[in-house]
């Protein structure tokens, strides 16, 4: 469901789940339905509340003996929370270390967050990612986020070559969302990167048009000011037609208000 973007649904759905394992008193589902609505709640665009969640979900993972797995998945949690805030470089130092242990992150998403700091690990990590094989990563639940996150680093670190790859594999993807620990723009979002790395900006200018629509659509704000951003810095250029930049960072700057999302404010403020 959560594939769709349906986070109403999710939420209500969420909520019922929740209320049931309480009066079941079954903390593991606790647990595991909390960490759920921390992901929910920032898909949804406040920062505040879940960071609250996932420090919830962490505290009470540890208290019934998941404190590993509860570890982890706070860790990508809050490493999204610190992008979005700006201060994604407070966890630089972690996630160079994180590196060095490459197979244990199938999602690769220690390789997504030295790209977004633009780290000169990234590079040498996507190389052995691609040395064991995985750029094709395995058919199971991590597998599209896993795609996504290869996307990132190939448009990052301009691998046309991978783009090109990776376009095939999320090309029927554009309309849904990955998601793990953490929900991901909607296809069309990296399917635009992934063009801009190959060379194709006008194709590039389509997928963000429609990347909006989606993010719009589902009611997911701070991914929908993302996109805008990213489709106005394309149109900067003159070369293409669509929109002003100046209206998309306009309607952007409206989506950001009081969200604390700093990393868009700045960028939603120069031109």
């Amino acid at each position: 469901m959560l594939d769709g973007g349906d986070t109403t649904r999710v939420a209500m759905l969420l909520g019922q789940a929740d209320e049931l394992a309480r009066r079941l008193g079954q903390p593991h589902l606790t647990w595991l339905i909390g960490y759920s609505k921390a992901g929910l709640t920032l898909m949804q665009g406040d920062l505040v509340q879940a960071e609250a969640e996932a420090e919830s979900a962490l505290r009470l993972g540890s208290e019934i003996g998941r404190r590993l797995e509860a570890m982890a998945i706070y860790s990508e949690q809050i490493r999204e929370i610190r992008r979005l805030q700006g201060r994604l470089w407070e966890l630089r130092d972690r996630l160079r270390r994180a590196a060095q242990r490459p197979r244990v992150d199938p999602v690769h998403a220690v390789l997504r967050y030295l790209c977004e700091l633009g780290d000169e690990e990234a590079a040498p990590l996507l190389d052995r990612i691609l040395e064991y094989g995985g750029a094709a990563p395995p058919r199971n639940m991590a597998h599209r986020s896993a795609l996504d996150n290869l996307a990132v680093a190939a448009a990052r670190l301009g691998r046309a070559e991978l783009a090109g790859r990776l376009y095939d594999s999320l090309a029927s993807g554009g309309e849904t969302f990955g998601h793990g620990a953490v929900a991901h723009h909607c296809g069309h979002h990296y399917l635009a990167h992934l063009c801009v790395a190959m060379g194709d900006q006008a194709r590039a200018a389509e997928h963000f048009e429609a990347a909006a629509e989606v993010h719009e659509r589902r009611g997911v704000p701070l991914m929908l000011a993302e996109s805008l951003l990213d489709w106005a810095e394309l149109l900067d250029s003159g070369e293409l037609g669509g929109p002003k930049p100046a209206d998309l960072r306009e309607w952007c700057r409206s989506l950001l208000a009081g969200r604390g999302a700093l990393l868009l404010d700045r960028r939603a403020t120069t031109s």
